[in-house]
């Protein structure tokens, strides 16, 4: 499994700290969102770093959402983001269909169940699933 760099970790790392999305961080270091998430379940040093840029930003946030009541347009900027990077825990829920669930779930283990373990094959499986969210994410933009 490949790595990152010292200097990609400190950059997807400072770009996390800002909030930006896992997403966001790993086409900023220039890798596939799928490589950078396999990086950091493969790396506990680095999962922990994540989640701690990534802690950091919400608490920045929440802190400004404290203490900005005097300026509403500090607090409405922060809510404002709070709600789209950590969706979750403030945005508005949106309901996810059993259907399209179904058929990404199917989609993904079909995928997985037609690749062998090995560098090449993990490797085979990254591109694949990457252009699969990519499609999934524009056919979504187009609707």
């Amino acid at each position: 499994m490949e790595k990152l760099t010292d200097a990609e970790r400190q950059e997807a790392l400072a770009m996390l700290s800002l909030g930006v999305s896992r997403y966001t961080a790993a086409r900023g270091i220039g890798w596939s969102p799928v490589s950078f998430q396999a990086a950091i379940l493969g790396d506990e040093e680095l999962r922990r770093a994540v989640e701690q840029a990534e802690e950091a930003a919400e608490l920045y946030l929440v802190g400004k959402l404290r203490t900005a009541s005097d300026d509403p347009r500090v607090w409405r900027a922060a809510a404002w983001l709070l709600e789209r990077r950590y969706p979750m825990r403030y945005g508005k829920s949106v309901p996810i269909t059993e259907k399209n669930l179904r058929k990404l779930l199917g989609e993904v283990f079909a995928i997985i169940a037609s690749v062998v373990d090995d560098e090449a094959k993990l490797a085979e499986i990254t591109q694949r699933v990457d252009a699969r969210i990519e499609a999934l994410i524009a056919e979504d933009a187009v609707k």
